[in-house]
């Protein structure tokens, strides 16, 4: 399952990490959704369960004979609601592969402190690959990569080996140990890396078959048309509920600010946000420049959390909510946290220098 991802509540619409998720529905809900793991992300499933409401899982519900925590029944009808909910994350990956072959972004290797600017995010993995001897297989199958390299970056930092968890008292013994071993790869036993290989979203349960499988590059497979088919036969409604999900990574388009609020990336995303959004970005965001760079990324937090950056209240069309605060101006923010970009190359920052020379020029 990919990584912090926020999974909504169908009964409460309060979003959880995936644990805290579990153990919240059994709580306050006694209830149990199980085999999530069959999603590499299951806010689309979830979705579609929050739509048809809480009455819908009662009815479909039996009780676990083991704690008497009513569960739902794994019918033919919830089994073509996780196909639907499948076959749209594929979708969704395959976007995600375009966008990581074309855009471009700046990346410091984790490892050798490289800084590789203007590449495209296969082009980072293939510096990985290249000088530092990570195995992942079939490269152009790789996705999400970002997200990817951010975990094994974890594991690097704290001196475990991603492979065997051999635990290191330096870097540079990790370092060797990975170029003798050959260990700089995922387990196949760790599943929950089978979000990174587009291999596994090409059909309901599939998984890695191997720890170094060479995916073919042809993907017009019959089993990838008949997958290709069953996102086509998705109905528009259920369609609908998907689009309202923000990506778990932007998709873009290359050198396009993103909107705060919604998905939309233009270069006149000022008068975007005015028209639709009733936000003024030169009066509603104050202050100098890094304070309007941490207000910035306060928004996005709060927005991808679906909260409110002005009254906190948490709303699941925060595009129209934020209409209603067209006259207040966001709060300080003074948290050094958030000078952390929460988009990487994030080019709304751009309209800052803009907006702060214009102000300058009035003052003067």
């Amino acid at each position: 399952m990919l990584p912090d991802l926020l999974l909504t509540c169908p009964f409460c619409s309060t979003p959880f990490n995936h644990q805290d998720f579990i153990i919240h529905v059994k709580k306050e809900h006694n209830f149990a959704i199980t085999k999530l793991i069959q999603f590499h992300d299951p806010r689309y499933y979830l979705a579609l369960l929050q739509h048809f409401g809480p009455d819908y899982l009662l009815q479909n519900a039996v009780p676990r004979e083991s704690d008497n925590v009513l569960m739902l029944q794994h019918t033919d009808a919830d089994l073509e609601l996780r196909k639907m909910a499948f076959a749209y994350q594929r979708s969704v990956a395959l976007q995600q592969l375009e966008y990581e072959m074309t855009a471009r972004v700046s990346h410091v290797c984790f490892i050798c402190k490289q800084n590789q600017k203007q590449v495209t995010y296969q082009q980072i993995l293939e510096h990985y690959t290249e000088n530092h001897r990570l195995r992942v297989g079939f490269r152009q199958s790789v996705v999400y990569i970002k997200k990817m390299l951010q975990q094994l970056e974890i594991s690097y930092n704290e001196l475990t080996c991603q492979y065997c968890k051999q635990v290191f008292t330096t870097q540079q013994t990790l370092k060797n140990h990975y170029r003798t071993h050959a260990h700089f790869r995922f387990a196949m036993k760790d599943t929950q890396f089978d979000c990174y290989y587009l291999d596994c979203y090409r059909e309901f349960e599939s998984s890695r078959q191997s720890e170094n499988e060479d995916l073919s590059d042809d993907p017009s497979t019959n089993q990838d048309q008949e997958i290709d088919l069953e996102f086509m036969n998705i109905p528009k409604q259920y369609l609908d509920i998907f689009n309202q999900i923000p990506s778990t990574e932007p998709v873009g388009v290359e050198n396009l600010p993103i909107c705060l609020f919604c998905s939309h990336a233009s270069s006149d995303l000022l008068v975007h946000m005015q028209n639709e959004h009733h936000f003024t970005f030169s009066e509603q965001l104050w202050g100098d420049f890094y304070m309007r760079i941490r207000q910035i990324n306060f928004i996005r937090d709060k927005v991808e959390l679906k909260t409110c950056p002005f009254c906190f209240i948490y709303n699941e069309n925060m595009a129209e909510h934020v209409q209603e605060h067209s006259q207040e101006r966001i709060q300080a923010v003074e948290d050094e946290s958030y000078f952390r970009s929460r988009i990487e190359g994030d080019q709304i920052f751009d309209f800052i220098g803009e907006e702060v020379e214009e102000l300058d020029s009035v003052v003067e």
